[in-house]
């Protein structure tokens, strides 16, 4: 599991199978730490492991999610429900 502090690399690098915590993902996709707790309870955001202490999110899981959000003009935006 890739640490904030560790990671020296670009996020575009990481292995896809790599786990990464809550703090690196705030990072990663510039969003609040309670932003994407919020996500969770509501269900929204990238899906997530559940450990007895933390969360972790799978970088290729990660990546499907961001590309599900991506679109062209706000026509697709609203037909996602963006």
């Amino acid at each position: 599991m890739t640490k904030n502090n560790n990671i020296k690399q670009a996020y575009s690098t990481l292995d896809s199978e790599e786990y990464i915590d809550t703090e690196t993902l705030s990072d990663w996709i510039k969003e609040p730490v309670s932003r994407l707790a919020k996500w969770r309870l509501e269900g929204v955001g990238p899906i997530y492991t559940k450990k007895p202490k933390h969360v972790i999110y799978k970088v290729g899981d990660v990546r499907d999610w961001l590309k599900s959000k991506t679109v062209q003009s706000t026509t697709q935006a609203d037909k996602k429900g963006l």
